[in-house]
């Protein structure tokens, strides 16, 4: 499978522009409290991760099973929508859908554990992962 990671970068999108709502202007507590906010660069997956993606970390990592998982690292709506024998349900192995309910913990378990094993190859403002 291609795994690609966008790189975002705040003054490369033009981000920071407000959009304007008619109504009234929607600004983050950060936003009007401190002003603007510098984004640093950031990496983005060029693809939602799927339920089979964090099914095939989450059998790589039991520790962060929905089951095993400490209530300091997720919530009580942790991996809710999976089935209770989900180590044994080959619908969700093959289920293309984005995962939800996940903590932000979790989450960064996830990106860690996918690119720890696959140095970056740069092409432009893309990584890429196999090296082409």
């Amino acid at each position: 499978m291609d795994f690609g990671l966008l790189v975002y970068s705040h003054a490369a999108s033009g981000a920071g522009k407000h959009a304007k709502d008619s109504r009234r202007k929607l600004q983050t507590f950060y936003q009007r409290c401190c002003g603007k906010i510098a984004v640093e660069a950031f990496m983005l997956d060029e693809y939602a991760v799927t339920n089979a993606d964090f099914l095939a970390f989450v059998k790589a990592n039991p520790s962060w099973a929905p089951d095993k998982v400490k209530a300091l690292f997720a919530d009580s709506g942790y991996l809710s929508h999976w089935p209770e024998d989900y180590l044994e349900n080959k619908s969700l192995e093959s289920n293309m859908e984005p995962v939800i309910n996940v903590s932000w913990f979790a989450a960064n378990a996830y990106c860690k554990w996918k690119t720890s094993d696959c140095p970056p190859c740069t092409n432009g403002n893309t990584l890429h992962w196999p090296c082409p």
